[in-house]
This record gives structure tokens, C-alpha cells and sequence, in this order.
């Protein structure tokens, strides 16, 4: 994964890409860093659908919380695999834990 800041993806054009995914042999893709971590979640996590589930991602101290809008197990992933990923990526690339947060079952009624 290829982050750029906000603004800049263009000047990342497909023949660059292409040539750094030849010689690397693997697949890069390009995420704009911006305020809104929304974009970075959907880039990393394995199902980008999941983030239509997502209300609010921000820094809460030295973690990335990540809040829920309804109860998503695709979110998490079965026995938490598809969210350790996500937080092994962040660790890497921002050193911070990630966090979900997930709605009580009285706020949905």
C-alpha cells in the first residue's frame, strides 16, 4: 500500500504503478491520507463493504477507535482475524492500537 497525502494521488500515474507491482510482484494500491481514516480501513481491511457499517473513525489517546453503526461480524472476522489484520497494518504504519466499539443492543432499539 502506497500512501500519498491528500491531493496527490494523481501524480502516482498507472504506469508507475505497474512498474513498482512488476518488480515487487505484488498488488499496490494507493490511499490518500486524510483526516478521515475511513478511506485507510477500507484499503487494509479484507472486506471493503464492511465500511458502509462504520460511523466514526478517530484518535482517541493512543489509540484508532473505530465506532459501529449495528453489530457487524464481518467487521471483526471470524474469531477476530480480519480486525487483527487491520490493527497489525495501523500498528506498522502509525504505531496505535485499534479499538471497535460496537453499539448495546439498547441504543438500536
Amino acid at each position: 500500500m502506497i500512501v500519498v497525502k491528500e491531493g496527490n494521488a494523481g501524480r502516482l500515474s498507472g504506469e508507475r504503478i505497474n512498474g513498482i507491482e512488476s518488480d515487487t510482484k505484488m498488488k499496490v494500491g494507493v490511499v490518500e491520507l486524510k483526516l478521515d481514516f475511513k478511506d485507510i480501513i477500507r484499503a487494509v481491511h479484507p472486506l471493503p463493504w464492511v465500511v458502509k457499517h462504520v460511523e466514526d473513525v478517530d484518535f482517541q489517546g493512543n489509540e484508532l477507535v473505530v465506532r459501529l453503526k449495528k453489530e457487524s461480524g464481518g467487521f471483526i472476522g471470524q474469531k477476530g482475524v480480519n480486525i487483527r489484520l487491520v490493527e497489525y497494518v495501523i500498528k506498522q504504519m502509525f504505531n496505535v492500537g485499534v479499538r471497535v466499539i460496537q453499539p448495546s443492543k439498547e441504543n438500536q432499539s
